[in-house]
This record gives structure tokens, C-alpha cells and sequence, in this order.
């Protein structure tokens, strides 16, 4: 079972310096969940355990009875915000934020305006000391009302090369990405970064 969360990014860029800059823009969790599907006629399993999951009960349903096949759950605690950037001329230009300290990084067209940047933050939970995989998405969209649109690829992660739950079925990371603005507009930008999580 691969269970799918997509959270917000979001990026505020300035045009030109404004006598009295605004308040940073944050971004709001969001986290698509979608209700599991109940053991009930499969096993007595209990919710959250899909046909085919192992489980260890005496029930009839294909391995459902004991409920020990708990799905993998993805929840998102944080978003990714780069906060507010400044363009200059038409050049393009890079934000990341760097996983160990934080910082946000901005290089070519683009340079730091103040605002909270943060990188993403999440939490999966599922069957204790399995191995997970998480996948991200070769890029994404970003766009603000007007249209205008950027670029995030290049994610990254702190998880270790075998993710695997704790004795309590529990794994938290970070996460973030490398926005790249060719020909950025000033706006509010924002998109959503589809991410996956199943048992290796």
C-alpha cells in the first residue's frame, strides 16, 4: 500500500524594495488524507488494514485478523517556506534551504528579504522496524496568481540510506528543495510537492 500526502511550498518574491516590507507570508500545513479502508468482513482486522496486508489474527479474511498490517501513514508537521526574496533585473537564480543548519542559500538574480525559512518536516508511522521508501518528484510547479510561475527540484532528505521505523513504528525527517527562478515575476508563489511512503 503507498499512501500519498502533498503539502504546500511557498516563496514570496519582490519585484523592487518596498519602503515598509510587508509581513512574511507562511505557508499552511496541509496534509491530503484520505480515510482507510476498514477491516470490517475482511478478517475483523482493524481499520487501516487493506485486503492483502499481513496480519497475524485467527480471522478469515486474507491475513486481516490480528491487524498487524498497519499501512504506512505519511503526515506533514511542516512546510517548506523559502520566505521573502528580493529579484534583481531579469537574471535567474537559486534558493535552497540547507537541511543541517537551516539557512537558506541564494544565489544569482535573487537575494534574501527578510521572512522565516523553513524546511519541510515529516512523520511516518506504520508496522515497528519496517523498512520504508519515500519518493519525491523529479520537480514541481510553483505559480502565483498572476500565472507566473518556478521551478522546485532537487530534493533532499536527512533520512539514512535504509529508512526504518522505530520500536514504536515512527520515522520523522526533513526535507527541502532547490527553487530556481529563471525569469521570476514578483508574487506570492506556492505549489504542492506530492510525496509517497510504502514498505520496502
Amino acid at each position: 500500500m503507498i499512501r500519498l500526502a502533498a503539502l504546500i511550498v511557498a516563496a514570496l518574491f519582490i519585484a523592487s524594495l518596498p519602503a515598509a516590507p510587508a509581513t512574511a507570508q507562511g505557508a499552511c500545513p496541509f496534509c491530503e488524507t484520505n480515510p482507510p479502508p476498514n477491516g470490517g468482513g475482511n478478517g475483523g482486522g482493524r481499520p487501516g488494514n487493506g485486503p492483502g496486508s499481513p496480519g497475524n489474527g485467527n480471522g478469515n479474511g486474507n491475513g486481516n485478523g490480528g491487524g498487524n498490517g498497519q499501512q504506512a501513514d505519511l503526515q506533514i508537521e511542516t512546510d517548506i517556506d523559502f520566505g521573502r526574496l528580493v529579484t534583481f533585473g531579469s537574471g535567474p537564480g537559486t534558493v535552497v534551504i540547507d537541511l543541517q543548519t537551516g539557512t537558506r542559500v541564494v544565489t544569482g538574480g535573487l537575494d534574501e528579504l527578510g521572512g522565516l525559512p523553513m524546511a519541510g518536516r515529516a512523520v511516518i508511522t506504520g508496522r515497528p522496524m519496517s523498512v520504508v521508501r519515500v519518493t519525491f518528484p523529479n520537480s514541481i510547479t510553483m505559480t502565483d496568481i498572476a500565472g507566473n510561475s518556478a521551478t522546485l527540484r532537487d530534493f533532499t532528505t536527512d533520512l539514512p540510506a535504509l529508512p526504518v521505523l522505530d520500536t514504536s513504528g515512527t520515522l520523522t525527517f526533513n526535507f527541502s528543495g532547490r527553487l530556481v527562478a529563471d525569469r521570476v515575476q514578483g508574487g506570492d508563489y506556492r505549489g504542492r510537492i506530492p510525496i509517497s511512503v510504502a514498505y520496502d
